[in-house]
């Protein structure tokens, strides 16, 4: 029997993929081994609902790319990466994804689509992708950074 996964897919942050990560897993869906919802940040004050071992795995296959102020990656890019480390992301969903259970794994700017793409006939996978009004999602992004801009200026004020 295959093992399930239910890949959360979006394309920029704060689209609400924390919000659908922890309702899956208020539905009884497994987020992985690790105790992640415990990783809360302080914009996301409920939970991130994400493995850090998935995100320091995508920060190593994507380098330069992976991280809050780098841009997406090109298609061309993204599929010579993910193709060159296909196996290295097999091997860690399979060390680290044991359990008979469905699984639920984030796909931050959808990254890891065309690895699971290529593992389709090894796993059971379902996709649900997430957008977002972008003047939402924008004006979302803006407070973030306003917030950021306030504190160095104010960190740096007597400066």
């Amino acid at each position: 029997m295959k093992k399930s996964f239910v890949i959360v897919c979006y394309p920029i942050g704060r689209v609400g993929s924390s919000a659908i990560m922890g309702l899956l897993s208020k539905f009884g869906l497994s987020l992985g081994p690790e105790d992640v919802s415990k990783l809360k940040g302080e914009h996301n004050p409920r939970g991130f609902f994400e493995s850090k071992n998935h995100n320091d795995l995508l920060r190593t296959v994507f380098p330069g790319i992976y991280s809050e102020t780098s841009p997406p990656p090109s298609i061309r890019e993204l599929l010579e990466l993910s193709k060159t480390n296909l196996n290295r992301y097999d091997e860690f969903i399979s060390c680290n994804y044991k359990e008979n259970t469905t699984y639920c794994i984030k796909s931050p700017w959808s990254l890891s689509l065309p690895m699971w793409n290529a593992m389709e006939e090894k796993y059971d996978c379902k996709y649900i992708y997430i957008s977002r009004n972008i003047d939402d999602q924008a004006n979302s992004l803006m407070r973030i950074w306003k917030q950021h801009e306030e504190r160095a200026v104010f960190a740096n004020r007597d400066f």
